[in-house]
Formats: structure tokens, sequence, C-alpha cells
């Protein structure tokens, strides 16, 4: 797939800003360039840092990506000649990026459990809370009717 010159996002540094202007820039829709970078690691750089935020790339990332990636070279019908250092460092990326991908996951698993788990602790804080009151309750009424019996005896005596 040979990239056309065409003047998407902020040409002069060569950076395309936004889903369209990367999709336009590869000849494919937005959601199909949305799923290269989920699944076949597309090099876009989000500026908020987010998973969702605004999304950039560059022209020359976009070329590489394309260049390496196993359709396109069959597509295309060329042998690309890399050295072995590009080639052993973009097999670590890849391997990077799965790790990624895995440690994300298991991130928002043990969130998950961890929100399970102050959700349950605040339930048994509120259940002691309220036996708490239930027996403060029962104390204070105790507590009253000792009262009134040693001022009904007192009260009695001096009579």
């Amino acid at each position: 797939m040979a990239m056309e010159e065409k003047h998407v996002g902020n040409d002069q540094h060569g950076v395309l800003s936004g889903w369209k202007d990367i999709a336009s820039y590869l000849g494919r829709g937005v959601r199909t360039v949305q799923r290269y970078e989920r699944d076949c690691g597309l090099p876009i750089r989000r500026l908020s840092g987010s998973r969702q935020g605004s999304v950039v790339a560059t022209r020359d990332d976009l070329d590489m990506w394309v260049k390496l990636r196993p359709i396109s070279r069959m597509t295309q019908g060329t042998q690309i000649d890399l050295s072995s250092a590009l080639k052993k460092s973009l097999q670590e990326q890849a391997r990077l990026c799965a790790q990624m991908r895995t440690l994300r996951k298991e991130l928002a698993e043990t969130t998950q459990k961890i929100r399970l788990s102050i959700s349950k602790v605040r339930q048994g804080l509120d259940e002691t809370r309220k036996r708490q009151d239930a027996t403060a309750a029962v104390i204070a009424q105790y507590a009253n009717a000792y009262r009134m019996r040693r001022a009904t005896s007192s009260h009695e005596r001096l009579n």
C-alpha cells in the first residue's frame, strides 16, 4: 500500500491528529484503523495518556508499521530487508505491548476485586454500627431504669 501525499493533520511536522486524519492517510475507515490499533499494534499516541483521549500519529511511524505488517508484505509482493537490531527491537515492542495488555487486564480485575472488598467492608461496618446503636439504646434503657429504681428507693427511705 503506497502512501499518498495528502494534506491532513499537522503536515509540516508529519503529525496526523485524530482518527479521521489517520484513517484517511492509511486509506481505511476510522473503525478499521481503531481496530488496527487495538489488535495489530498500530502506533498511535494519546495526548491525554488515557485509553480514550485524543490521538495523534506520525507519518513515519505509520509508514514503518505498514511496511512491517505481514499482510502488507504479501499484498505488495516486496521483500523488506531490515537490520537484525530493528527486527529484535520490533519483536520486543510487540512482546511488551502484549505484556502491557495482560497487565492492564489484570489491573482491571484486581481493581474490581478491591472495590468489591471495600463494599463488603463498608457493609460490615454499617451492620456493626447498627448493632452498636441498638446495644447503646438497650444500655440507655437499663441505665434509666436503674436510675428510676434508685430514685424511687431513696425517695421511699426519706418517707
